[in-house]
């Protein structure tokens, strides 16, 4: 919710630099060395755990900026304001409408929703990336292979200055497989991505 709260509008470069730096504190906790580092624009947050004997590199792909917003649109709640739906919200409607998040340790509905400005495209992802590092350590597993992170500050914007930072990164960056987390479910609702 707190990630939710800082707007990242992509021309808004005082609180995207705010949404990188958070991301980084948030990589951190989690045992991902992590660096904000500046590009002609927007900065690209990049996180890397390395574990000596790995054979595979995973890159992880996702952005932390987002589109203009009008806030009249938004009749029910405010864009930098997150809000919690017990569902989906339905076609063309407000509804349902906002509720009180449960206290912890009330168990969560699956169907439930957080609701507010760039929580699917792409703030999400990042979240999810982060949960599942929490996961790994949290159940005792131990990684077989080094993870790369790269979250950037401009996709909504045209990533005018992604291809030179990748560029002049590439060693740094290189990775065997890229997984690029953008956005929400895809509209047909099958994965994206198969075994």
């Amino acid at each position: 919710m707190e990630f939710l709260s800082i707007p990242n509008v992509s021309s808004d470069r005082k609180n995207v630099r705010k949404n990188a730096e958070f991301i980084k504190q948030m990589m951190e906790k989690r045992g991902i060395k992590a660096n904000v580092m500046e590009t002609g624009g927007n900065p690209v947050v990049y996180g890397e755990v390395i574990v000596p004997s790995a054979t595979w590199t995973l890159g992880f792909y996702a952005h932390y900026d987002g589109q203009p917003v009008n806030p009249t649109e938004w009749t029910d709640s405010k864009p930098f304001e997150p809000v919690f739906r017990p569902g989906k919200l339905d076609a063309g409607t407000y509804f349902p409408k906002p509720i009180q998040l449960p206290s912890l340790p009330e168990p969560f509905n699956d169907y439930w929703r957080i609701y507010a400005r760039s929580a699917s495209d792409d703030k999400a992802a990042i979240i999810a990336l982060l949960s599942a590092v929490n996961a790994i350590k949290s159940a005792g597993f131990s990684l077989d292979n080094n993870l790369k992170f790269i979250f950037e500050g401009e996709e909504e914007a045209g990533s005018t200055n992604l291809r030179p930072f990748l560029e002049k990164h590439r060693s740094l960056l290189e990775s065997d497989v890229l997984f690029m987390c953008d956005g929400p479910v895809y509209y047909s609702g099958n994965h994206s991505l198969r075994p």
